[in-house]
């Protein structure tokens, strides 16, 4: 058990980027981005290691399947 302890930390080392942090869900900006408040600071967060088709707001269609992609982070937050 201690072996696999330390390995833990050689792969996970503690920093700043990989603390849990609560969260407040704001919205989804398509399957891969959401907004959500941070201590206080609306901020938008991309989910890793997840991609997912693109809703290009900027250029107007969205890419095949972004939609249900986007419902199913909205579906999800409810869980």
């Amino acid at each position: 058990m201690a072996d696999l302890l330390r390995i833990s930390k050689v792969l996970y080392p503690s920093n700043k980027w990989n603390k849990r942090f609560e969260i407040d869900y704001i919205k989804a900006y398509d399957g891969d981005t959401i907004q959500a408040t941070i201590n206080g600071e609306k901020r938008k967060i991309r989910l890793l290691m997840v991609d997912t088709p693109e809703m290009n707001y900027d250029k107007g269609c969205a890419q095949p399947y972004a939609e249900q992609a986007k419902e199913f982070i909205e579906k999800a937050k409810k869980v």
